[in-house]
């Protein structure tokens, strides 16, 4: 089985996710669906969740990435917080996400 890479919440890892997030949300085509296909690849890295908790609980972030945070969050739960196909969220982030 192959060992998935895990996305840890570090300044670097979350600069480089508001990016995405920007990008997920430009108008332009060739600018936005490349980004929003990087996120359907980033949903099933372990530490997903964990970092757009992060983005949406950061009052210093815009508004606008804190909502596309949430919202990702709830499509990434409703699609992966049981096991479908060979990703589901690990237990460790689901018990980190019931505490918050």
């Amino acid at each position: 089985k192959e060992a998935r890479m895990a996305l840890r919440p570090t300044a670097d890892n979350l600069q480089k996710l508001m990016g995405v997030i920007s990008a997920c949300q430009r108008p332009e085509k060739n600018v936005r669906e490349p980004a929003e296909n990087q996120v359907l690849k980033l949903r099933q890295m372990p530490g997903y969740t964990t970092c757009m908790m992060t983005i949406a609980t950061n009052g210093d972030v815009k508004i606008e990435a804190r909502q596309f945070a949430s919202i990702e969050l709830k499509n990434t739960f409703r699609k992966y917080w049981q096991r479908r196909g060979n990703y589901f969220i690990p237990e460790e982030e689901k018990n980190t996400m019931k505490k918050a």
